[in-house]
């Protein structure tokens, strides 16, 4: 599990444990599980962990020199843990319609692809994604495990707005809008699916390591949520 880690100061009062820059299942799983085994600690003056694609950054209240410890917490990690957090993930099936009205970026997902759009929904629908975490907003979950053939870059200007809901793609990520922001991933649909309330733990329908499954529907279908 320490294989390929480095462990390292960032700022004075936080360190960062890198994994290899790839995003991977595995990774992701071994990340997981060193975040529960450090929580498990109740490591004194820890405030917060945060989560990336291939890091974990562990803020602390005061500067902290606790990097030899750090180490010591990684190799103590149970080599079995990582497999029983993915036989704990979760598939969750979230609704989305594809209808021209609300696929904002169709033509521009059918030139980067070179695929007719039944196609684009098609492969897009046919496989579970994987919750490697939340960020840039609350329940904004980044999936990975996109088909290549839909690969394709973000906006090169940024929407002002995105309606809450839509359903995007940069990259090899794809992700949906829990609430109206702005963005610039490719939309190509809408989801009627309430993916972030405030006010009802645990506030997002997913966790990272769930998987999600997209179902499409129609406009009538997604008028009557």
């Amino acid at each position: 599990m320490i294989k390929n880690v480095k462990i390292k100061p960032w700022g004075c009062k936080a360190l960062i444990i890198e994994w290899p820059q790839i995003i991977d299942p595995d990774t992701l799983y071994c990340i997981l599980a060193v975040k529960k085994h450090i929580e498990s600690k109740n490591i004194a003056g820890l405030s917060e962990i945060v989560q990336g694609y291939a890091s974990l950054t562990l803020i602390f209240t005061e500067k902290t020199t606790e990097v030899g410890r750090l180490e010591e917490w990684i190799l103590s990690c149970p080599d079995t843990l990582p497999e029983i957090l993915k036989n704990e993930s979760k598939l969750i099936e979230i609704p989305v319609c594809y209808d021209p009205e609300f696929a904002l970026d169709r033509e521009e997902a059918e030139g980067y692809t070179g695929l007719g759009f039944n196609n684009i929904v098609e492969i897009h629908s046919a496989q579970d994604y994987l919750v490697y975490f939340i960020g840039f907003m609350p329940g904004f979950m980044y999936l990975g495990g996109l088909d290549r053939k839909l690969e394709m870059p973000r906006k090169d200007t940024p929407r002002l707005r995105i309606p809450a809901g839509s359903v995007g793609i940069a990259g090899l990520q794809t992700g949906i809008y829990p609430i109206e922001s702005p963005g610039g991933w490719q939309i190509i649909g809408k989801s009627p699916a309430r993916l972030f309330d405030p006010y009802q733990p645990p506030w997002c329908p997913a966790k990272s390591g769930d998987r999600i499954k997209f179902l499409p529907i129609s406009k009538t279908e997604f008028d009557l949520y």
